[in-house]
């Protein structure tokens, strides 16, 4: 994802690292010192308090030096440790950076919950790749015929209403410019054997908005098949659906204020916007990322959670975010509860228990 807000976003990545490596470095003191990991920090939870509509924005590319693909590692995070059952961030995993450099979607495989399917945001996309949950790169699939525009999100669902069988869901929905693409393209294929497949066919669904082109970087999929696109807009989430997976027109049936993080260093100079989703395997679950928090929808029944133009009734909660400088990834774990994120210009996968 890239835009002319790139400045804005360095220097707010550059104060809040500048600030947590400060606030590490005052309690820890002669022998027995101790590294911050700045990027395995918990963000505080959130404040709910109730934020304007606006145009759409966001920042662009994040800071340059981005690691070198390093050997695979895992190990273990500067954890935000509490009380029994509260939510810890207590792994990052390492991965090959060169893979996906402006990876912008994750989703944990249906078929094998110990594959992770990431997705790349730069120019012409034309394939996703799989990771194991220790990092390794298990294989790259291409998506035959498709060159992307701006691809933003990955989701796993069901191929359809008839076919439950589990389909990967590229969207190629980004919009950087707020308007200026006419449609947008949601590629679906069944999920693949990264280890034995190189390239799949897909089928293809073009959409055009209701009520005008937009950006979005989010995307989940409803238990019919039917891609949701949650929209980039500031303080708000536009909830678009169609009634199939076939060409045609996303209709905004809902929206839902986004909560203002209590430490908004980076949302104070780019804006607040949501920049992933995930929804949990049981349907009950919505994960929403911005650039400096993670929220967390909760249905009040399972038959909430099957009609997502419902989520501005759903319960709202603000579990830790991790420190990253462009989060655009976020995926729910096998356990419906835990969750990952990724950044853009990272190799780190950092994971929350809970």
């Amino acid at each position: 994802m890239r835009s002319p807000n790139r400045r804005a976003l360095q220097l707010a990545a550059v104060m809040l690292l500048c600030g947590v490596i400060t606030a590490g470095c005052s309690s820890v003191t002669g022998e027995g010192s101790a590294d911050v990991d700045p990027l395995a920090t918990a963000i505080p939870a959130s404040s709910p308090a109730p934020v304007g509509t606006g145009a759409a924005g966001g920042p662009g590319t994040a800071p340059a030096g981005t690691e070198e693909p390093s050997p695979v590692e895992t190990e273990d995070a500067a954890s935000t440790d509490g009380p029994a059952g509260d939510p810890v961030i207590d792994r990052e995993t390492r991965f090959d950076g060169s893979i996906a450099p402006e990876a912008s979607g994750i989703v944990v495989s249906r078929r094998d919950p110990s594959i992770y399917w990431l997705v790349d945001d730069g120019p012409e996309t034309t394939s996703v790749v799989a990771i194991s949950s220790g990092g390794e790169t298990l294989g790259r699939v291409t998506m035959a015929g498709v060159v992307g525009r701006d691809t933003e999100d990955i989701a796993a669902g069901p191929c359809g209403p008839e076919d439950p069988s589990p389909c990967l869901f590229v969207g190629d929905i980004g919009d950087n410019l707020g308007g200026t693409w006419p449609s947008i393209r949601i590629h679906r294929f069944p999920e693949p054997d990264p280890t034995t497949t190189s390239q799949v066919e897909v089928a293809t669904a073009t959409y055009t908005y209701a009520d005008g082109a937009r950006d979005a970087e989010a995307l989940v999929v409803d238990d019919l098949g039917r891609p949701v696109v949650l929209s980039k807009e500031e303080g708000v989430v536009g909830v678009y659906q169609s009634d199939s997976f076939a060409d045609g027109v996303l209709a905004r049936v809902a929206e839902m204020e986004l909560p203002r993080p209590t430490l908004g260093l980076l949302t104070s100079q780019v804006g607040l916007h949501a920049t992933a989703a995930d929804r949990s395997p049981d349907g009950t679950r919505l994960l929403l990322r911005t650039y400096d928090s993670v929220v967390e929808l909760i249905a009040p029944s399972q038959e909430a959670a099957a009609d997502l133009s419902t989520i501005a009734q759903w319960r709202v909660e603000e579990p830790p975010a991790p420190f990253e400088p462009q989060g655009e990834a976020i995926a729910y774990l096998a356990d419906g509860i835990s969750y990952m994120t990724v950044s853009e210009r990272s190799n780190r996968l950092t994971v929350v228990r809970r």
